[in-house]
C-alpha cells in the first residue's frame, strides 16, 4: 500500500463485517465483507476466493432480479462510474459490490482511503472439478473490472469515484 501513499501502523480487523448500502441503492441486505480492516485513515475490504466466482455478471443479475435488484445495479454503476463503461453489463456484480462496500465503510467513518483487495487462494485443489477454468474466469473478471476504470490488469488507484469523490480508491488483487 505504500506505493499509493497509504501507510498505517495498525488495523482493527473484523471478519464478516457488514456495511449498509446507501439510500437509493435498493432495499435488502448490506454488503458482507469477507474481512474488513480499519486503520487510522484507511479501510481495506477483502474479498477472498478459492475458486468460486465473483457472482454473476451484471446482465445476468439484472435478468434474474426484480425491480429492487435493477435499482441496486443501476445505483451501483452510477456510484462507481461517471459514464457506464461499454462492458458494464458484462462485469461481475461482486467486484462492484465489494468495492462499493469498502468505499462506503471509509465514507461512513470519514476516512480518506479505501482499498478493495481481492485475495485469491491457490493451492493443490486439482481434484476440484473445473478448478483451472474457474481461476481463469476470475482472473479475466478482475482484469475486465480494472479495464472499466482504465487500470492495468493488476489494478491500481481509481482516478475518481462519482459516489465518493473525496476518497482515494485502490483496487488490487
Amino acid at each position: 500500500l505504500s506505493n499509493y501513499n497509504i501507510t498505517e501502523d495498525s488495523f482493527i480487523c473484523e471478519p464478516e463485517a457488514l456495511t449498509p448500502f446507501e439510500k437509493g441503492m435498493g432495499s435488502g441486505g448490506p454488503r458482507n465483507h469477507d474481512f474488513l480492516m480499519l486503520g487510522k485513515n484507511t479501510v481495506v475490504g477483502i474479498e477472498a476466493k478459492v475458486s468460486e466466482s465473483f457472482d454473476k455478471r451484471i446482465k445476468a443479475k439484472r435478468k434474474a432480479g426484480g425491480d429492487n435488484m435493477k435499482t441496486r445495479l443501476n445505483a451501483c454503476l452510477d456510484f462507481m462510474h461517471k459514464k457506464w463503461p461499454e462492458n458494464a453489463e458484462d462485469l461481475h456484480y461482486q467486484l462492484h459490490s465489494a468495492t462499493i462496500g469498502t468505499i462506503l465503510a471509509a465514507k461512513k467513518r470519514g476516512l480518506s482511503n479505501a482499498v478493495a483487495l481481492s485475495v485469491v487462494f491457490v493451492g493443490d485443489v486439482a481434484k476440484e472439478r473445473y478448478y483451472d477454468k474457474r481461476i481463469k474466469n476470475n482472473n479475466e473478471a478482475f482484469i475486465d473490472f480494472c479495464k472499466a476504470f482504465n487500470l492495468d490488469e493488476h489494478g491500481g488507484c481509481v482516478p475518481e469515484i462519482p459516489g465518493a469523490p473525496s476518497i482515494n480508491v485502490v483496487i488490487k488483487k
